[in-house]
């Protein structure tokens, strides 16, 4: 039987300890986070049709580690740049989180860029029923939402990210690629 804080994580093949909550110990937190292509190059055969993924992550692993789940959730095989957006009001952004290139750098509107590999889940402090947005292919421009379906206590194991369910089909990464 394990302890608090001995619930394991693989990344990249590694094992890694998930983290504590807080300063004060006790469970990891669980995101469960429905995530949904809204913008992008979609062939004819995706449009008007909802495309979706849940993917449930900790809140010790970071914004990198749900990059890595959504691209694989999608059946994505080329990298590219990616950020992460979010927003303190409708019109206000609250900042990004993009790879580690200074020319890329938000910083316009008050907001700021930080590092996705270092930005774990928790420390964004992201409540249920909140939405965020990510960028991924700065030239094809694929928009995600991201909802916070659920945050709940996590003592057990599991490998995490992981997918839990899916709607709609998976629309090619480059529309050139589907046949005609």
């Amino acid at each position: 039987m394990s302890t608090r804080g001995e619930n394991m994580s693989k990344r990249k093949g590694k094992k890694r300890k998930a983290g504590k909550r807080g300063e004060t110990g006790g469970p990891d937190e669980l995101y469960t986070l429905s995530v949904y292509i809204v913008g992008g190059p979609l062939p004819k055969r995706f449009e008007g049709k909802k495309i979706s993924r849940t993917i449930q992550i900790l809140g010790s692993q970071t914004l990198e580690d749900l990059h890595e789940a959504i691209f694989r959730a999608y059946k994505r095989w080329e990298s590219h740049l990616y950020d992460f957006l979010f927003w303190k009001g409708p019109q206000k952004r609250a900042g990004g989180y993009d790879l580690h290139r200074p020319d890329l750098r938000i910083g316009t509107g008050g907001g700021s860029s930080r590092d996705p590999a270092r930005t774990t889940l928790r420390s964004l402090w992201l409540k249920e029923k909140q939405t965020f947005a990510y960028r991924f292919d700065y030239g094809d421009d694929w928009i995600h939402r991201i909802d916070v379906d659920a945050v709940d206590d996590h003592f057990g194991g599991g490998t995490y990210p992981k997918t839990i369910a899916r709607s709609g089909g998976n629309p090619p990464q480059y529309p050139d690629d589907e046949e005609e």
